[in-house]
């Protein structure tokens, strides 16, 4: 997306504040709005209902681009000259880019509607996703056999990978649970007398600040095995607390100085700065904590749908 948006908001006028900010942002949604692949680690390491997990993430997912949308608003009401004004399209250039969409969102469609309607599990719904996948290819004529091997060749790289880390942290949970680190947690929690809430918030604020230095899978798969067993002790749903384990994950993405999403902006974009794409996310960044207060303040953001479609 980087190599597509930022030549195209530079052509016209956009700021390399705002351009490199917003696109470094936006890649971040993926990780909360299913299919996510951190969502699905965590329920294979809590062994918890990966669907649920789906479920809980979309309403928090649209949340966080509104939020986006709203700090992008703020930006170019407070510095016009950030994002200025680009000649509007016409109606026929917009139903032409409709339509060039509409296999896409199809295929998203048929994928995440499948989980919703318990017409397929998770897993079969990835099948289906790779089968329609092909079949777009092969409709445009972009289906050839080096596709094919390179793809194959990836998903099996990535897949020895997941399975090398979860098995990696099955064996740190095995000793941290040998040592009874949990519990001795639990007591120095019960020693300050924190509510539940107070543990979370707590939870989120190492959270946000292991995020300045760690990539979002390591710091989710080191701090897992730790704190997760502390909140199943506190009655806290687990559900809710994937969504905001892998909310605070996403804005680590982004957060200076060893923000994944900054390091691509900067490495795919001609003459992007570093400390230029860094001052670019403040505001987005900004969204994110009021985002995380609501979805800690308020679970139900989270549980309505699971609760809803699945009871």
């Amino acid at each position: 997306m980087a190599r597509v948006a930022i030549p195209e908001m530079r052509a016209l006028g956009y700021d390399d504040r705002l351009t490199g900010g917003c696109v470094a942002a936006g890649g971040t949604l993926g990780i909360l709005i299913p299919p996510s692949i951190i969502m699905v680690i965590y329920a294979i390491m809590t062994e918890q209902s990966i669907g649920r997990l789906f479920l809980a993430g979309m309403i928090p997912g649209i949340l966080a681009a509104g939020l986006y949308m709203v700090a992008v608003y703020i930006v170019a009401t407070v510095r016009p000259t950030a994002a200025p004004r680009a000649p509007r399209s016409s109606g026929a250039a917009r139903l032409a880019a409709i339509v060039q969409m509409a296999p896409v969102v199809a295929l998203f469609g048929a994928v995440m509607g499948s989980i919703y309607l318990n017409i397929a599990s998770p897993t079969e719904a990835a099948a289906v996703g790779a089968f329609g996948a092909m079949a777009l290819a092969a409709m445009r004529r972009q289906l050839t056999w080096q596709v094919i091997r390179e793809s194959l060749v990836e998903t099996a790289s990535t897949t020895a990978i997941i399975f090398l880390i979860l098995v990696g942290t099955s064996v740190l949970q095995f000793f941290i649970e040998t040592s009874t680190l949990p519990a001795l947690l639990l007591q120095q929690i019960n020693y300050f007398q924190l509510p539940p809430v107070g543990v979370v918030i707590v939870i989120l604020i190492i959270y946000i600040i292991l995020g300045c230095f760690l990539d979002s899978l390591s710091m989710m798969l080191i701090t897992l095995p730790i704190f997760f067993p502390l909140i199943v002790k506190l009655g806290c749903d687990p559900i809710w607390f994937g969504v905001l384990v892998t909310s605070v994950v996403e804005i680590g993405l982004i957060t200076p100085p060893v923000g994944m999403n900054l390091f691509v902006i900067v490495s795919v974009a001609d003459r992007m700065k570093f400390e230029v794409v860094s001052a670019g996310v403040l505001p987005f960044l900004a969204a994110d904590c009021v985002r995380l207060m609501l979805l800690t303040a308020f679970p139900i953001i989270s549980l309505f749908l699971p609760r809803l479609m699945m009871g």
